[in-house]
């Protein structure tokens, strides 16, 4: 039981790092920021859209009552953009870590996985190649180095 809870814990922390890996590249590219909105995670602004982004680590995140809260989540979230400013095209993203959905278009949001997540925050559609998937590989050999208990 100790072993699955770190398990789960480190993989929370490394999400979480992620996560404001996201939001801080992002920032810099398209002067994105972590929402205060409930359920979102990250917006920014680009070619006169705003982007409201839920972020998971991938695309099998969760069941159809968690998709559906998700959806509702962009809902809310465009009510109250829209109180603000009624002009703002505002498009809703689940964006993923790791993986790939080969039909982004979900009908009223997107979903962006792996490179395409990252090139979509970042603009550089090398960036996953780059940076990402060697974090991933460079985490992967370090959980082999600990005790076969502990992986």
């Amino acid at each position: 039981m100790t072993n699955a809870f770190l398990s789960s814990n480190e993989e929370t922390i490394f999400g979480n790092w992620l996560e404001g890996l996201a939001i801080f590249i992002c920032s810099k590219v398209y002067s994105g920021w972590k929402s205060g909105i409930s359920g979102i995670d990250l917006e920014f602004d680009s070619e006169g859209n705003r982007y409201i982004v839920n972020i998971k680590s991938g695309p099998n995140w969760g069941n159809s009552s968690q998709i559906a809260k998700m959806r509702a989540d962009f809902k809310t979230a465009m009510i109250t953009l829209r109180t603000s400013n009624s002009k703002i095209r505002i498009v809703p993203v689940n964006g993923c870590f790791y993986g790939r959905d080969n039909k982004p278009d979900k009908g009223d949001y997107w979903k962006y996985c792996g490179q395409k997540f990252w090139e979509f925050i970042s603009g550089n559609e090398r960036l996953y190649v780059e940076i990402i998937e060697p974090l991933g590989h460079k985490a992967q050999r370090k959980t082999k180095c600990l005790p076969k208990n502990m992986q």
